[in-house]
């Protein structure tokens, strides 16, 4: 059930030039692509993860990204990620990298803690652009702590250097009807900080709303080395017993 990608060869590009077919995995262990660095995948196709088994902390079911991967278009969809410090997209190291132009993440689900439906960590970067992360679960069954739709933490044990980092830019798209620990976005860590490695948010633009948080921040949480920028979007409508927002 595993694609993994060439670091050889320059850019690879799935598609299905808008005909909207759906690739079904019949099962096995994650993840669906594996992204080594050096390597570079864009999407414009739809997946559905829902047969995908999580057996191991620290992996993506959907996607591991080590180096650079692209949503362009698609839906991405059915994942349940089970292990702790772990992500339906995992994208981790100092070159990694995961840009969402496009496309639908969405009815995904998390069901240990330090989960993101897109989990940043270890040097790592994100940009959003456009597409939407919506109606993902990050806190199923029971409420876990450091669970979030975008879940960014700065300190990574096992790619440890001497200090991680990782960001995440939004200049549009959206993030919408999720659930969590803390809803929509979770910059830092309440657990085992380092207290050296950073994780920043910066939003000039695009929509966080309807957001629910079973703890704090329904739309943004900042926690321990953490930090977030608004510099221009739309917060609102997002829901938490502590910190709504």
């Amino acid at each position: 059930a595993n694609v993994d990608v060439d670091p050889d060869k320059v850019v690879i590009v799935l598609t299905d030039h808008g005909a909207g077919h759906t690739l079904s995995f019949a099962g096995g262990s994650g993840p669906v692509f594996n992204i080594p660095v050096g390597a570079s995948l864009a999407l414009d196709v739809s997946v559905d993860a829902s047969k995908v088994t999580n057996r191991y902390q620290r992996e993506g079911l959907i996607a591991e990204v080590a180096g650079s991967l692209s949503i362009e278009g698609g839906t991405y969809s059915g994942a349940r990620v089970t292990s702790a410090y772990s992500g339906c997209f995992y994208v981790v190291g100092d070159q990694a990298s995961m840009t969402i132009n496009g496309g639908t993440i969405s009815n995904n689900s998390c069901t240990n803690q330090d989960n993101g439906v897109v989990y940043v960590s270890g040097g790592a970067s994100l940009l959003m652009t456009g597409g939407s992360i919506a109606d993902n679960n990050a806190s199923a069954d029971v409420p876990r702590p450091n669970t979030a739709a975008v879940y960014l933490v700065g300190y990574d044990s096992e790619h440890k250097k001497t200090v991680d980092n990782a960001s995440f830019t939004m200049t549009g798209g959206s993030i919408t009807g999720n659930q969590g620990y803390v809803g929509g976005v979770l910059v830092g860590s309440f657990l085992q900080p380092d207290y050296v490695s950073t994780a920043s948010f910066t939003m000039s633009g695009g929509t966080i709303s309807g957001n629910t948080a079973r703890y704090m921040g329904g739309g943004v949480g900042v926690v321990t080395c953490g930090s977030f920028y608004f510099e221009g979007g739309t917060i609102s409508g997002n829901t938490a017993p502590y910190g709504g927002g």
